[in-house]
């Protein structure tokens, strides 16, 4: 929890020193309460990690989580076709080479 709020500090700053607070809060606006918004996926998604902190009810939470992340996979994808985002942003990784290194 500490890393997320020190990388919000350091966003929030960032976007301060260039001038474009108001922007970024906006789009954070349009996340949360925008059509469709983050807002209940969020809720969601703490309500189920909370749960997984009471241990009879670890393996279940464990189970939800991975059907909530398929359901935001299918929710959220193009036209319904999953398989051919997922096979289109996993063939399209570059390698990664070292500094000065030729390719």
């Amino acid at each position: 929890m500490p890393f997320v709020l020190i990388g919000l500090g350091v966003l929030l700053l960032a976007a301060t020193v260039r001038g474009k607070a108001g922007e970024l809060i906006d789009l954070a606006k349009e996340d949360f309460a925008g059509e469709p918004g983050f807002a209940p996926w969020f809720i969601v998604l703490f309500l189920i990690g909370a749960l997984g902190y009471y241990k009879p009810l670890e393996a279940p939470t464990r189970a939800f989580l991975g059907l909530l992340i398929l359901v935001i996979l299918l929710v959220n994808s193009q036209r319904g076709n999953v398989l051919a985002t997922l096979i289109n942003t996993f063939s399209n990784v570059k390698p990664v080479t070292k500094a000065g290194a030729p390719p």
